[in-house]
């Protein structure tokens, strides 16, 4: 009977364990639509990434031409050390990887990075509401508006950028 019992209690306890779904990585991709290689990227392979990753894998897509999408990338890039001056898109966050430039870092090192990430169990930082309600509270105190925020740099540098 005691056995009954503690088999019953165990299965109790952890058979929502069992079922629970793994929390998936997320993972940050920050462009503009002024940007030509940040299209091309999201045109010709951020599909790709998603399905090939789909089931461990939640992206986030930030549109840096928004003022709080464009808080959030200068909040997460300075978390990972990123100076203003080396900022740039198209950028994917991931785990503790920044990758920018699209073929070049983005498309050859994104999938390398997704998989360390996974594999360490990594978390990605990428600003939050947080970020967006410091933004919004200056404005308010008129010191500066989330508009204020440095011009983001459409990849120029030919290491980064180039042509495909």
């Amino acid at each position: 009977m005691r056995k009954l019992l503690f088999t019953i209690l165990a299965l109790i306890f952890c058979l929502p364990f069992a079922f629970a779904e793994e929390e998936k990585l997320e993972v940050a991709i920050f462009t503009s639509p002024a940007c030509g290689h940040c299209q091309k990227f999201k045109r010709e392979y951020l599909a790709t990434l998603k399905q090939d990753f789909q089931d461990k894998v939640k992206f986030v897509e930030f549109d840096v031409s928004k003022p709080t999408d464009s808080v959030i990338f200068y909040d997460t890039l300075k978390e990972y050390g990123i100076k203003v001056d080396d900022m740039g898109v198209p950028a994917m966050v991931v785990g503790k990887s920044v990758l920018m430039g699209y073929p070049t870092q983005v498309r050859t090192e994104g999938p390398s990075a997704i998989l360390k990430a996974l594999r360490n169990k990594e978390k990605t930082y990428y600003g939050t509401q947080a970020s967006i309600e410091e933004c919004k509270l200056k404005e308010e105190k008129k010191t500066e508006t989330c508009e204020d925020q440095p011009k983001i740099m459409l990849w120029k540098r030919p290491k980064v950028c180039s042509a495909v």
